[in-house]
């Protein structure tokens, strides 16, 4: 399914390119990926569905509204960040480029991303009515969201990064549109590779186990701990770039989180999670995001 999308979702970037390059509006590549990732955002869309469902598959079922709340707080959060703290650049169209492109990240790799960890929302969610499932797809929805909303944060000026020169093949390398791609994907892998972590660590804690045992305390724990590691690496990604050292410092701080998972986490399966677990790693996280531009002050990055 995701691949027919995708290859449909190519053909209509290779024409929404054609079309807004010959209207003057988008270079080539700005064209291809508003048609690529608003495709995708419809896949998504499509995916998560609820019309042709019986109705009592939404009965009494809260987990579809927490996905459908996350999805809408992400893209509340995307329309916000554009609109008060985006770069004087972007006006007109490209409000509407952004925040496709938003809308496809958050589908693609927020709700895709969160299939990858084997917890689907139409099966799990919708027919199972699997609520610790939906904690945490709407959680990571959520977190892709605001790291996303985090890169159109502050001005894209193409000549301030150190390794901007490996872009200067793309005819809208001075429009330095595609900066803002570049730091969600980058913040987005390493909340990836986080939760990867995080599961690894749990050993008896994996996405098949929070399908099948249901359990609303694990779920809680990696949906919040999935949002405390989102913080740090949404404030790293935003605001003004500072050098190459600040960032790195930026998405070091991610390990603030990592270190309280391995503290906090229960010693074995049968052991109970403590009730103020999930809290604690949000507030790592925003102790993360606050200890980051200290810590590269000190260190002489800004």
């Amino acid at each position: 399914m995701f691949g027919t999308w995708f290859l449909v979702a190519c053909g209509v970037g290779f024409m929404s390119a054609l079309f807004l390059y010959e209207a003057d509006v988008a270079w080539l590549e700005q064209g291809f990926a508003f048609g690529l990732m608003g495709t995708m955002g419809l896949w998504g869309w499509w995916k998560s569905r609820t019309f042709q469902l019986h109705h009592l598959y939404l009965r009494n079922n809260p987990g579809v509204g927490l996905v459908r709340l996350a999805f809408w707080i992400a893209m509340a959060w995307c329309v916000f960040t554009l609109f008060v703290f985006g770069s004087e650049k972007i006006f007109g169209f490209w409000y509407i480029f952004y925040l496709t492109l938003g809308w496809g990240a958050i589908m693609v790799f927020g709700l895709g991303g969160a299939e990858l960890f084997k917890l689907r929302l139409r099966v799990d969610v919708y027919e199972r009515r699997n609520f610790a499932a939906a904690m945490f797809i709407a959680s990571f929805m959520l977190a892709t969201g605001m790291i996303w909303g985090g890169s159109m944060w502050g001005e894209s000026e193409a000549e301030s990064l150190e390794y901007g020169a490996f872009f200067e093949i793309l005819p809208s390398y001075d429009d330095g549109w595609w900066i803002i791609p570049l730091f969600f994907i980058m913040g987005w892998i390493i909340l990836f590779l986080t939760m990867k972590l995080w599961f690894f660590r749990e050993k008896t804690i994996s996405g098949e186990v929070i399908r099948s045992d249901r359990k609303i305390a694990d779920a809680r724990a990696a949906s919040l701990y999935c949002l405390g590691c989102a913080i740090p690496i949404t404030d790293a990604v935003a605001g003004d770039y500072y050098g190459l050292g600040d960032s790195i410092i930026g998405f070091s701080v991610i390990a603030l989180p990592v270190l309280a998972h391995e503290v906090l986490r229960p010693a074995s399966a049968e052991v109970e999670r403590d009730a103020q677990e999930p809290w604690l790693y949000v507030a790592f996280g925003f102790a993360a995001m606050i200890l980051s531009p200290i810590l590269s002050t000190i260190l002489g990055f800004r």
